[in-house]
């Protein structure tokens, strides 16, 4: 059970580590594109 929660927590890392700076640059082009 614990092993299983801990196999979701580093997937849960992973995930984040490559959704953060996605959601980052579409934030950014967002902006930009508003601005101009």
């Amino acid at each position: 059970m614990l092993n299983k929660i801990y196999q979701w927590y580093e997937a849960g890392i992973k995930y984040t580590l490559i959704v953060i700076p996605i959601i980052l640059f579409i934030v950014m082009a967002y902006l930009y594109v508003k601005s101009s």
